[in-house]
């Protein structure tokens, strides 16, 4: 998947934007030789990663992968619910989180270390992690039962999917993201990790998509793919202010449940000579499985 040498062939080529700053690339792998030597991460580790829309998370999210640590990624508002029984069920030996776990009730860990914004809280008596190798990144989901789980997630899984889906959606050097979904939801981890792979640029928004500092940063940045759900597609194509404001896209993507057939004719009207993909996918396949380029058929 990612390598050190990978990331370097993109040098000085902006890597991640947000509100004040940009990293190249060259500085994201300055920033994960900094995280492997403070933290001293391993393949033999397991950690648990709270997301956030930051340059942080990603760059230890990075980290990770390149050094085969396996990686449970939580959303904030997972984090209080899931983290006891995760210490009870794997006794990670890190914990990345903004949230100080100091006056939690658990005696297993002490707080090692800080990168920039997050805690970092390591086991106080190590063990042996006793996971699958091929395994690297483990997600919640309800699947159809409803009931909490965790969905194992291999790294080929990850060089597969990652590689189909550059290939059909076409992300090269020059295409720009934004953060429109959540970095821990499957769909929003396959963004980051497609273009981060070929060396785009990514937008990191911590606003709704409604906010009007999202679309500053969208327009800023010339944002040219764009990836929804259907209830953001139900809300942007109903919005003329919010419309106007897609001109510049190259590509839509859409996945994530049924999207009513009105709202895909008002997009093929909106967004003549776009890209549009409608895009069906699980957790368990990291995540997006199957396409169709509606603007083509």
């Amino acid at each position: 998947m990612f390598t050190l040498a990978h990331l370097k062939k993109f040098n000085k080529r902006i890597g991640l934007v947000d509100e004040y700053n940009k990293i190249t690339y060259s500085d994201i792998v300055n920033e994960i030789k900094i995280i492997k030597k403070k933290i001293n991460l391993s393949k033999n580790n397991l950690a648990v990663l709270v997301s956030n829309n930051c340059f942080s998370y990603i760059l230890i999210y990075l980290t990770c992968l390149i050094y085969k640590t396996k990686i449970i990624i939580l959303n904030e508002n997972q984090f209080k619910y899931n983290l006891k029984k995760i210490i009870k069920k794997f006794e990670p030996d890190y914990i990345f989180t903004k949230i100080d776990i100091s006056s939690f009730k658990t005696i297993k860990y002490k707080r090692k270390k800080t990168y920039n914004e997050y805690f970092v809280f390591n086991l106080k008596n190590k063990k042996t992690t006793n996971i699958n190798p091929e395994i690297s990144i483990l997600l919640p989901t309800s699947g159809s039962t409803g009931a909490p789980k965790l969905a194992c997630i291999s790294y080929e899984n990850l060089i597969v999917n990652t590689g189909s889906i550059i290939e059909y959606l076409k992300i090269r050097k020059n295409s720009t993201t934004i953060t429109s979904l959540s970095s821990s939801y499957s769909y929003g981890l396959s963004v980051i990790n497609t273009h981060l792979f070929v060396g785009s640029k990514i937008v990191i928004n911590k606003f709704s998509f409604l906010d009007a500092k999202f679309w500053k940063l969208f327009k800023t940045n010339k944002v040219n793919f764009l990836y929804t759900v259907p209830l953001m597609c139900e809300i942007l194509f109903k919005n003329i202010k919010i419309n106007n404001s897609l001109k510049q896209l190259k590509t839509l993507c859409c996945a994530g449940g049924h999207l009513d057939q009105k709202i895909k004719r008002k997009i093929l009207i909106s967004l003549r000579k776009k890209n549009i993909f409608m895009m069906y996918g699980q957790t368990e396949a990291s995540p997006r499985i199957s396409y169709i380029n509606i603007s083509k058929n």
